[in-house]
């Protein structure tokens, strides 16, 4: 599913001692798109080797209007050459997993590979849990299927198409017709705190170009789809 050096990348965010210099300042976006965050929420976005990111106006998710998504580049398969975008809340949940909600992201359907687009969720005792956009795949037919959405906390098998995800010791958890992959995991590991989420890329799609993801959410009360220091709140599960 991923690739060896993720679990390197996770580790090197864990111990970021410059998180204050990381994250090229965003454009201020016309017309109040969405709400202003503060420092704490702002989404930054760390790029390692020869990788790029940036917020871009593209043809982006059909589930928002404002034509803009991140876009993130791996002209090579190096270890050291990743993405990371995070914030400092998403750095710092500590919350037991039945708290979480809403950990999702739209992405382009034909751009996928090696475990990639993923949030990495971070529990308190080491364990990982790896939310991979190819065994989440639910097209959205509003963009001719250009587009799919990656819903691990909300989707069921009743309301989209099958979402499963994996963790670090290799279990798998899937939604059913009345549950969420997150949900499964919720009940097989109660206890468990979550540490930290990261939306990473760190292996070049498959079709080559670039990745664009759209509506990021990571189980922190905001949704990102413009720009790193603007996003929706997202009180339910339902709202992102």
């Amino acid at each position: 599913m991923s690739k060896v050096h993720s679990l390197a990348v996770m580790v090197g965010v864990c111990a970021l001692a410059i998180a204050g210099s990381i994250g090229a300042a965003s454009a201020s976006p016309p017309n109040q798109i969405n709400q202003k965050v503060n420092a704490y929420n702002y989404l930054h976005l760390f790029v390692s080797g020869t990788a790029t990111a940036s917020w871009q106006t593209i043809a982006d998710s059909p589930l928002d209007p404002d034509g803009r998504a991140l876009v993130g580049t791996l002209p090579d398969n190096s270890i050291t050459t990743y993405v990371n975008a995070y914030s400092q809340a998403s750095r710092h949940i500590n919350k037991l997993v039945g708290s979480i909600k809403n950990l999702s992201y739209d992405f382009q359907a034909n751009k996928t590979a090696g475990g990639d687009p993923r949030i990495s969720v971070i529990f308190s005792n080491g364990d990982v849990a790896y939310l991979n956009a190819q065994y989440c795949n639910q097209p959205l037919a509003a963009s001719s299927f250009t587009w799919s959405r990656a819903d691990f906390t909300g989707s069921t098998t009743t309301n989209s198409a099958p979402c499963s995800f994996m963790d670090s010791r290799g279990a798998t958890y899937a939604s059913t017709a009345t549950t969420s992959a997150w949900q499964a995991y919720v009940k097989a590991h109660p206890g468990q705190v979550v540490s930290q989420t990261i939306f990473v890329l760190d292996y070049p799609p498959d079709t080559g170009g670039s990745y664009a993801v759209d509506r990021i959410s990571l189980g922190t009360g905001w949704m990102y789809h413009a720009y790193s220091n603007h996003a929706d709140k997202c009180p339910t599960e339902a709202v992102c």
